[in-house]
């Protein structure tokens, strides 16, 4: 028969009735009153905030906000031009945009707290405003950080390398970025390249004479590709494909500081003549 072992539990009688006593606790030493919180919300990095679904109103300034894109005349002007802005091709015939610089939609969210290291729950922590620019934002952010994770996974040194396109004037151009990325599929391909991954983004630049300059950037991961004399294949230049200036060039710095500078500038979002939403941002399905 197996005996096992107790430990004696100190009994503390208390008018004729027996009460286990309860272990000491070591005090904290504090000076003078403690008028700081228990859990610091600011501070505290065991904390973990939840975010409750909240109401959502509709802002009066929406339709305020919404701000054609102008094109570009032949008229002289005392203000200068980027050169991206003064090609022969700047004479087509350009699609029209709506940059929406206010929320369609304000949302007040609840949030409460839980400390992950004395499991103390706080119902009413803080309340959260947000609309839908910032939430498009914070979509935007984590696709380029789940991709330049998966970039550090793959590229290794002197094997690999990184190219941005720029794509300049949107309004302007023959075709949309799907097909220019299938076309940079088959520039890649035929000089011996396959490309592994990318990632684009679509910024709304303000600018003083156009109101908004509409610009892709477009981020390449293929295999290391020497090139010879300092000048880039021609058939990397899609000029003639998007029908305004592009450029193409290595990446010289941080690929998530490349991408998060771009993401960071605005909230801005464009749309259509009709109001339906442009796509901001696109990513390869995988990195290889």
């Amino acid at each position: 028969m197996v005996q096992f072992k107790t430990k004696p539990i100190a009994v503390n009688t208390t008018k004729g009735v027996q009460v286990a006593e309860q272990p000491k606790r070591r005090k904290l030493k504090s000076k003078g009153e403690n008028t700081t919180p228990l859990v610091p919300v600011a501070e505290n990095e065991n904390l973990q905030k939840i975010y409750h679904l909240g109401i959502s109103k509709r802002n009066e300034n929406y339709l305020v906000g919404l701000v054609p894109v102008k094109g570009v005349s032949k008229q002289k002007t005392k203000k200068s031009l980027r050169s991206c802005h003064l090609l022969n091709n700047a004479e087509k015939i350009s699609r029209e945009y709506l940059v929406q610089t206010e929320p369609k939609w304000n949302t007040q969210m609840k949030v409460s707290g839980l400390d992950k290291t004395t499991g103390e729950f706080m119902p009413e922590l803080e309340i959260y405003n947000t609309n839908d620019l910032k939430a498009g934002k914070y979509r935007q952010i984590s696709a380029a950080k789940k991709f330049c994770d998966n970039i550090k996974n793959l590229q290794k040194p002197k094997q690999s390398s990184i190219l941005l396109h720029t794509f300049t004037r949107l309004n302007e151009a023959d075709c949309d970025i799907r097909s220019v990325i299938d076309i940079l599929k088959a520039r890649y391909k035929s000089i011996g390249r396959k490309i592994r991954g990318y990632f684009w983004v679509l910024e709304v630049e303000p600018n003083e004479v156009l109101g908004f300059h509409l610009h892709y950037h477009l981020v390449v991961f293929v295999d290391r590709l020497n090139i010879k004399g300092g000048k880039m294949p021609e058939a990397l230049k899609l000029n003639d494909v998007w029908g305004q200036r592009t450029q193409v060039e290595f990446l010289r710095k941080s690929l998530e500081g490349y991408l998060l500078g771009y993401l960071s500038k605005g909230d801005a979002r464009l749309k259509d003549a009709k109001g339906k939403k442009i796509r901001m941002f696109g990513s390869s399905r995988r990195c290889q």
